[in-house]
């Protein structure tokens, strides 16, 4: 836990220990000789707070402020785009990265062979819209595989709060020049940058659409809301009746985004 990242969200902040209210932060240092974090207040008062306390109260406060990006953009859903062979095993044991899949040398049929990021730990998922552009070549790539598009809630952002941001595809050189740690909720805003918006985009999804949330190791099957097909499919309809999960054999999540030519 980085001392300047607690100085930045902390300080000027009233303070609860515990229950007990303990005034406004001033300042921040730790002590390393007893291994605790001195946290000074504005009405003269200074505290020792254990490591694993601090820790807690950091991790909830960047969750509260995730939790209330999420809802100021009107952000309900992730989505991730695969085979339709992979729908079954999805539903019965959620998503787990292509290292796990591997290691335990699960059948799967994968949508990126190359996975040129590099993140074999990860699950890479898109903000309320598919990477239409990588979606569109893998279908013509082979036409004789059926794909699906699965919605998952995006309160997995929250519980989840080492997922990594990308304000484009997270295997371009691009991504090496963020400004930001990829797992703040900075890197998170960034994915809405203003430069090159089209005006009329909903808020609710990134400035590029090839923009990604990684999420680390696996997804819990709680998280899945909805599966989209293109065109009706009894198989996948059946799926997601038995598993509570909503289907739409309409969807619009097929196409390109209304800002296509820009990019």
């Amino acid at each position: 836990m980085d001392l300047n990242e607690l100085k930045k969200y902390l300080i000027n902040t009233d303070f609860i220990y515990y229950g007990n209210y303990l005034g406004v932060i001033k300042n921040i240092e730790y002590d390393n000789r007893v291994g605790y974090y001195v946290l000074y207040f504005y009405e003269g008062e200074k505290k020792y707070i254990p490591n694993f306390y601090m820790y807690q109260y950091y991790i909830n406060l960047l969750k509260n402020i995730r939790f209330k990006i999420l809802r100021d953009r009107k952000i309900k859903y992730l989505v991730h785009f695969t085979p339709m062979l992979n729908l079954k095993s999805i539903i019965e044991n959620g998503f787990v990265s292509r290292r796990i899949l591997d290691t335990f040398d699960v059948d799967y049929q994968h949508s990126d062979s190359l996975r040129l990021d590099g993140k074999l730990d990860f699950i890479s998922t898109s903000i309320s819209f598919p990477n239409y552009k990588m979606f569109y070549l893998k279908r013509k790539e082979n036409e004789r595989i059926s794909w699906a598009v699965l919605s998952i809630d995006s309160s997995i952002l929250i519980e989840k709060i080492d997922t990594e941001f990308y304000r484009t595809n997270c295997a371009s050189s691009n991504t090496s020049k963020c400004r930001y740690n990829p797992c703040s909720n900075e890197a998170l805003l960034d994915m809405f940058y203003y430069s090159n918006r089209e005006p009329n985009l909903p808020i609710n999804y990134t400035t590029d659409p090839q923009a990604e949330a990684m999420i680390k190791y696996s997804i819990d099957k709680s998280f899945i809301k909805c599966i989209d097909t293109q065109g009706k499919n009894d198989v996948v309809r059946s799926l997601a009746k038995n598993a509570n999960i909503d289907y739409n054999p309409d969807s619009d999540l097929f196409g390109p985004r209304l800002d296509y030519k820009r990019w």
